[in-house]
Parts: structure tokens; C-alpha cells; sequence
């Protein structure tokens, strides 16, 4: 396992970098290794970096597993009919420093075993058995896999050797035209898509493999690559299977560029058959045949910087180290961009929180969450949901119109009018104090009617500050525990808040209802008074008999209207006084008084962090170091140029 936990292949591993001195091309890949491994594993950032990268694509048949465990020098992949790699497999090769060599040959290890060995990015351990490797590999892609015919999620493994050098490849799925018996229909556009979205890159360095036995024009590797690359810049053609062309024939025409022009050279290998395979042919005999090949067919002898998989990894490592070379200005610029980040996301998840003594920490924690409990309040909210906003258009807007909407006088009818009048007559002969009665009981059942309303502005408010204190409490998120608690803490806060100013709209309601004002200035308006005064004496001069009962209506009416708007103005005014205001007053000091209870053990429990923080911050602490030292790395390359 890597010596940081989260950089599981830390420098350490495979390397003696030094930053004294300007890198060698081999430290530079390392890096780039580094950072792809590490940053897609933690926080799948790689891509959005676009480092440079090696991605080899071919047809099914055209030999690309072979050239790979060449270039490789292992057999490290699965073999089988169809479609055997299915994802995307992220193949690191480190070359084994001879620091490393001799700290493993003191553990005893084989000399085999020491000189060589495998990891897998999401495991612990190494393999030194590659048949092993074989096996997890084909286990892999069947988890990712599962039903689906192609995943996009990748398998990394690293090949550390002494006799690697230091190159990343990415083998994809082989390309297919059709799908044939026991595959899904559609495969070929999905394995397409997949390779697509490797290759699009600019910085992705495209390795076509084509059979020389085939016509070049049907090459599927050849007419994805010149989609994504027409210039042919970032191509690098691979001729396979040279060894089974017709005898006289030869693949110089296209070695030369005469059959398709790359800007990459054109490079022809000879790989182990399938009989090589079956015979458990080797590596070192594999390459010491085809150079014996390439050696003894005079047409390419002046094809030899063209032929061979020596003079493949040359070339392919050459490429990466030009491409990472002219990478080097922007992918400072994006490594400080996401240091950056990495510092922001460690301050939201607390750099550790070790540091702080536990009554301080919650003292910190509660201080946060009251602050972002008053932000939305003041309007100076930034992401949230602006409650603050939300509550003031509900006094302004809704409760108002509510309230104006009300028109309780429309349910007073003349039959209704004529029993009170009658009810109230009494002995009394004063018919004018009679219908002054009348339209008080009137006017006090209409104002019971606004209370309702009331409650409802007063309900909507505490629901607003429940959603608040949920938004809020997004800065404990950190700790689980303590935020349940200040979530419940905060609810029974609200509901007790809630009572007085329900307790203030009854008295508020009974208060107007004690005494209908006939003398407010507001009542009279505009010579009401005389118009009611006209009408009541044509009322008393029909002998008491009630036809129409607009006037009774009229006077309800326009008391219900002053009502109403002392009602508007003063209810918004208790809720932000009793219930809002409090809640920003208050919150913290309560708050403190029941959570800072004494004993190590609660507040222990209360700053229990969730295991999900404790795994964003230790990946982005990783990402974090590997950044920096790749940013450390990158000050000693200034005399480096293309």
C-alpha cells in the first residue's frame, strides 16, 4: 500500500524524484500519472485537468491486446472470444528504482517477484502472479459491468518492473461493426461512444491499431481517430499481423506515408500468434523473433526508426513527453485553480477539527449556524433559498390580498337584518340606537372573520423558518448527531415562539370586537355620517319594516375596512417582533444553554463526524498534497522547452 493513504501511488512508489533539480522525462510522466490516477480516484477531476494520455483503439481482430502486453512486457490481459475488455483499462507502467529493488529483495521475495509486481488503484496489496492479475482484471469487469454489455467506469492498474518505463495506456473496448450471436444489439454504438469520449481530448494521444493484411481504407481505428484528430497530429498508426501478409507484399507504402499521411510516424510490429499463445511463447522470445523478422525482410530495411515494439514504446513515450512538455503553462494554471478548490472544500469540511477543544469546536459550530440562520433574514443570503424574500412578499402580497378578498357583508341578507332589528327593539322606541346595535353585532361577526387569516400568516412564517433552519443547518453537516439535535432543538424553539404571537392575534381580534368605534375619523369619511344619518331616518319613517338592508350592510362594511387594515399592518408586526426577531435574538444563547452540557462523553457524541466527511476530506486532503507536489515539481522546469 502507497506510504500516504490517499496517494496510493505516491512518488515513493516506483521512483526516486527528487525536486532539487529539473525532472527527468520519466519524473515528468510520473507526474502526470500521478495526478490522473490520483485525481479521477478522489475526485473525479482528471478529465476536467485534460492531461495527456496514451489511448489505444482497434477493431476486435486487429491485434491491439497483443501490442499492449508487448509494449507492457507482461501478459496482463484476459483472453477469450467476443468482447473480452469491456470498460476502459487504465494501464500504469512505472519503471522500479534500484532503491526500490533492493528494499524488496531484503523482504526475500523471489527474484521474479521482486523485480516486478502489480497494484490495482481501489485495492490493497500487490500481485506478483499475473495470471492473478488476469483474474481480478476479468472479476472487475464483470462487477462494473454487470448486465450492461460496455461500462465507462475504468480499471486502473500499475506495473511496476525494472525494465518498464515510465507510460500510461488506456485499452478500450475493441471496435465492432455489428453486434453478433450473445451480444446486445446496439453494442457497436456503445463501445463507439466510449471511445469517443477517450479520444475527443486534445491532449489524449490516439494509437490506431490496423492489421497490414487488411485494406487500410476499412481501418474502424483509422476513421474514428480522424473525426477527433483530421489533422492527424495526435495520431499514431500501428501496423499489425506484418508477419501473415502475401509473400512479395509488404507494408512500406504505408510506412512511408504514402497510403495515409500522420503527423505521427507509422510503426510495424509482429506480435505472438495464437499458436505463440497456446505454446506459452514468452515475452523476450516474442520481441527477439520479431526483430529477427524486421532484420531479415530486406523492404524494410530502411523502415528500421519504423519497425519493432522497442521503437513503439519509444515513440509513444516521446509523444507523451512532448505533449506534457507543451501542457506544462495550462496545467500549472489549472493545478493552482484546483488547489484553490481543494483549500475551499477543506475550510466547508473543517481541516480536521483536532486542533480544537471540544467546547470550543461546538461553540464555532453553533456560531455558524446562527449566522446562517440570520443571513437569509437580512437578505444576504448567497445559494440559499432567500426565506427572507419569501416572507416579506407574504405579508405584502399574499396576506393582503387575502384580506382584501374578504367581503363578509355580502352574507348579511334583509331576513337576517329584520330578525336582529327585532331582536334588539326590545321596549326600546329609539329606532336609531336600535339599528346602531344591529350593525355592531354585525361588524363584530365580521371581525371574528379575520383572525383565521392571521393564523395562517402566522403558520406560514413558522414553516418558512423550519425550511430556514434546514438550510441552515447545512453547515453542521459534519456532524450528524449535532445537527439532528439543533434541528429538534430548533422546531420545539419555533412551535414555543409560535404561541405568543397567537396569544397577541386573539387579544388583537377580541380587542377590536370590545368596542365598534363609531367615532373613528375613518368612519366618516367623505360625509358617510350624513348619509347614514338620511338613510336611518327613512328607515324609522317606514314604521320599522325592513326591505332593503343596504345600509346596514354599507356600515359594516366600511367599519370591516378600518378593522381590516389595522389588522394588515399590525399582525406582520407581531410575527416579526415575537417570532422572527426572537428567533435571530435568541437562538444562539439558547442554543449554548442546552447543548453545552459538561461531560467529555456527550460532546463527544455530539462532535461524532460522518464517516462520509471523514472520506471527502481525507480524499481532498490527498488531492490536495498531490497537487502541491506536482506544482513544487513544475518550479524546476523552466529551461524545459519543446
Amino acid at each position: 500500500k502507497a506510504t500516504v493513504s490517499v496517494l496510493n501511488w505516491n512518488f515513493s512508489r516506483g521512483s526516486t524524484m527528487s525536486i532539487a533539480k529539473p525532472p527527468s522525462e520519466g519524473e515528468l510522466i510520473n507526474m502526470v500519472n500521478m495526478l490522473q490516477s490520483n485525481l479521477r480516484k478522489t475526485m473525479q477531476t482528471s478529465d476536467a485537468l485534460n492531461l495527456p494520455r496514451i489511448v489505444v483503439v482497434g477493431a476486435q481482430s486487429a491485434g491491439k491486446s497483443s501490442v499492449l502486453e508487448n509494449i507492457v512486457g507482461r501478459d496482463v490481459l484476459p483472453r477469450g472470444s467476443g468482447i473480452v475488455t469491456r470498460c476502459p483499462l487504465v494501464i500504469h507502467m512505472s519503471h522500479m528504482s534500484d532503491t526500490e529493488l533492493a528494499v524488496r529483495r531484503d523482504r526475500d521475495l523471489p527474484e521474479t517477484a521482486a523485480a516486478c509486481y502489480a497494484t490495482f488503484a481501489d485495492e490493497d496489496g500487490e500481485y506478483t502472479d499475473f495470471q492473478a492479475v488476469r483474474t481480478r482484471i476479468k472479476q472487475k469487469t464483470d462487477i462494473a459491468c454487470k448486465a450492461r454489455t460496455v461500462s465507462r467506469t475504468p480499471i486502473e492498474l500499475r506495473v511496476t518492473a525494472t525494465d518498464c518505463m515510465d507510460l500510461t495506456l488506456v485499452d478500450l473496448p475493441g471496435l465492432t461493426r455489428v453486434a453478433v450471436q450473445g451480444q446486445a444489439q446496439g453494442v457497436e454504438e456503445d463501445i463507439e461512444a466510449l471511445a469517443l469520449e477517450w479520444i475527443t481530448p486534445s491532449n489524449t494521444i490516439i494509437v490506431t491499431v490496423t492489421a497490414a493484411d487488411t485494406d487500410l481504407a476499412n481501418s474502424d481505428a483509422l476513421a474514428l481517430a480522424k473525426r477527433v484528430d483530421k489533422s492527424g497530429e495526435r495520431t499514431i498508426g500501428v501496423l499489425t499481423k506484418v508477419d501473415l501478409m502475401d509473400k512479395g507484399t509488404d507494408c512500406t507504402a504505408i510506412l512511408s506515408g504514402k497510403v495515409y499521411k500522420l503527423q505521427q510516424p507509422w510503426i510495424a510490429v509482429v506480435n505472438r500468434g495464437q499458436r505463440d499463445l497456446e505454446g506459452g511463447v514468452s515475452q523476450e522470445k516474442s520481441l527477439a523473433a520479431e526483430e529477427r523478422f524486421f532484420a531479415s525482410a530486406p523492404a524494410y530495411s530502411k523502415f528500421l526508426g519504423q519497425v519493432g515494439t522497442r521503437r513503439l514504446r519509444q515513440v509513444m513515450y516521446q509523444a507523451l513527453y512532448s505533449h506534457i512538455k507543451m501542457y506544462l503553462p495550462e496545467l500549472k494554471q489549472h493545478l493552482q485553480k484546483l488547489l484553490a478548490t481543494c483549500k475551499k472544500q477543506l475550510r466547508e469540511l473543517g481541516e480536521d477539527g483536532t486542533e480544537m477543544e471540544p467546547v470550543a469546536l461546538l461553540q464555532q459550530m453553533l456560531e455558524k449556524f446562527t449566522e446562517a440562520l440570520k443571513l437569509p433574514l437580512k437578505g444576504l443570503q448567497t445559494g440559499a433559498p432567500p426565506r427572507g424574500a419569501h416572507i416579506r412578499h407574504h405579508f405584502d402580497t399574499t396576506f393582503v390580498a387575502t384580506l382584501e378578498a374578504m367581503a363578509p357583508w355580502d352574507d348579511i341578507d334583509n331576513e337576517a337584518i329584520k330578525k336582529q332589528v327585532i331582536t334588539a327593539k326590545g321596549l326600546r322606541t329609539k329606532l336609531f340606537h336600535m339599528y346602531e346595535e344591529v350593525f355592531e353585532r354585525f361588524s363584530r361577526e365580521s371581525i371574528l372573520q379575520l383572525k383565521q387569516p392571521a393564523v395562517d400568516c402566522v403558520d406560514y412564517v413558522h414553516h418558512e423558518l423550519i425550511k430556514l433552519a434546514q438550510d441552515a443547518s447545512s453547515v453542521l453537516d459534519r456532524y450528524p448527531n449535532l445537527k439532528d439535535r439543533v434541528l429538534d432543538f430548533m422546531n420545539a424553539e419555533y412551535n414555543r415562539y409560535r404561541e405568543p404571537v397567537f396569544e397577541y392575534i386573539d387579544s388583537l381580534i377580541e380587542t377590536e370586537r370590545a368596542r365598534i368605534n363609531t367615532c373613528h375619523p375613518g368612519f366618516f369619511k367623505g360625509g358617510w355620517g350624513r348619509e347614514l344619518f338620511v338613510a336611518l331616518q327613512d328607515v324609522v319613517q317606514a314604521d320599522d319594516s325592513v326591505e332593503d338592508g343596504a345600509v346596514v350592510r354599507r356600515m359594516v362594511k366600511e367599519y370591516f375596512s378600518i378593522v381590516r387594515l389595522n389588522v394588515q399592518d399590525t399582525v406582520p408586526k407581531a410575527i416579526m417582533f415575537l417570532l422572527v426577531q426572537k428567533v435571530m435574538d435568541e437562538s444562539y444563547v439558547h442554543l449554548i444553554k442546552e447543548l453545552l452540557i459538561p461531560g467529555e462523553e456527550h460532546l463527544n457524541h455530539l462532535l461524532l463526524e460522518h464517516g462520509d466527511t471523514l472520506k471527502r476530506r481525507k480524499a481532498c486532503l490527498g488531492v490536495q498534497a498531490c497537487v502541491r507536489e506536482s506544482l513544487e515539481m513544475l518550479q524546476h522546469i523552466r529551461e524545459l522547452r519543446v
